[in-house]
């Protein structure tokens, strides 16, 4: 999990950046150092993301599911580039390619790619997305136009990697009926580093369910996911948040030993233009139907608390916003 030593052995390296992370605290790894990314996390974003991401079957979202290729750009990617770097390193989109380790992990996402191809996992098929283009420069600083069908393939473009991840089998997605719980419409997250409690209401739905299913929210076959849609920011906060539901409102820290359902970065959320997907069709998706399995509820309450808990400070101005936060059950 740490950076390769060849990119941080010493400053006369060329493979070497001193404006990498450095705190050396969770959030914040001093990378130069050997720390890993995920130092002092648990449990580990990029072990979870990871997972997250592999798991998934199709590669388009569907329902609230992200599909593969969401989960994994908003996931893994923006995980790694925000714990690695700063506002002039990886974890801005702007300046992140001024560092070797971009390329390093940008092979790394096209290898799980292939992995996930390799698995009998289907890219789309659709003209749209084939004949999607992007422009690059050559080696001459010559513009190229390329559009994904030639690329969504390492075998015509020859070459191959020594080694690929395991995939694990398919799950079987439950996508069946969508029922909200609740829903909560333009959170913007201020900038100091506590906790950033948002109490989310409950409708008839949810509050029914509280009084029929034993004070808690999730039924015995349903499924509970708590989905993150349109983030952005005016700049990237340059830090992890960690999203737990069910904490006490208004405390100042998180309790000790309570587990987060995942992680959000917004590394992307400041240039939607250099993602696929724009801000209204992207989010962030997380289960959270054991979580809430655990957590008894009274009959009569009328919202669930989420938290967003900043790893580190982050950047003052950023103003990253949430559109709307849903939970919602599928049964």
């Amino acid at each position: 999990r740490s950076i390769p030593t060849p990119f941080r052995s010493s400053s006369s390296n060329a493979l070497y950046r001193p404006n990498r992370n450095s705190g050396g605290t969770a959030g914040n790894p001093n990378i130069n150092a050997g720390q890993p990314l995920d130092y002092g996390l648990s449990p580990s974003p990029i072990s979870q993301d990871f997972a997250a991401a592999v798991a998934e079957t199709a590669y388009s979202p569907s329902g609230s599911h992200q599909g593969f290729n969401m989960t994994l750009d908003f996931g893994l990617h923006g995980d790694v580039h925000v714990l690695t770097g700063n506002g002039t390193n990886m974890g801005s989109v702007p300046f992140a390619a001024g560092d070797p380790v971009f390329y390093t992990h940008h092979c790394n996402i096209d290898r799980i790619w292939a992995s996930w191809n390799n698995a009998g996992r289907a890219n789309p098929t659709s003209s749209s997305w084939l004949n999607k283009t992007f422009i690059f420069a050559d080696e001459h600083c010559n513009k190229v136009i390329g559009k994904i069908d030639d690329f969504k393939s390492i075998v015509p473009l020859n070459y191959t990697y020594d080694s690929f991840v395991r995939i694990p089998g398919g799950r079987v997605l439950n996508l069946g009926n969508l029922k909200f719980l609740a829903v909560q419409e333009g959170i913007t997250i201020p900038n100091p580093p506590d906790p950033y409690h948002i109490a989310i209401p409950l409708n008839d739905e949810a509050t029914s369910r509280l009084k029929l299913q034993t004070r808690s929210l999730v039924g015995s076959s349903s499924e509970v996911r708590l989905v993150l849609r349109n983030l952005t920011a005016k700049e990237s906060p340059e830090v992890l948040y960690a999203v737990y539901v069910g904490l006490p409102a208004g405390s100042r820290t998180v309790p000790k030993g309570a587990k987060p359902v995942g992680y959000v970065n917004f590394f992307e959320s400041a240039m939607p233009g250099m993602a696929m997907n724009e801000p209204q069709n992207r989010f962030h998706s997380f289960d959270v139907t054991e979580a809430l399995r655990g957590a008894k509820m009274a009959g009569t309450e009328r919202s669930l608390n989420v938290t967003l808990q900043p790893l580190g400070r982050p950047k003052a101005g950023a103003a990253p916003t949430i559109g709307r936060m849903e939970l919602v059950a599928t049964e």
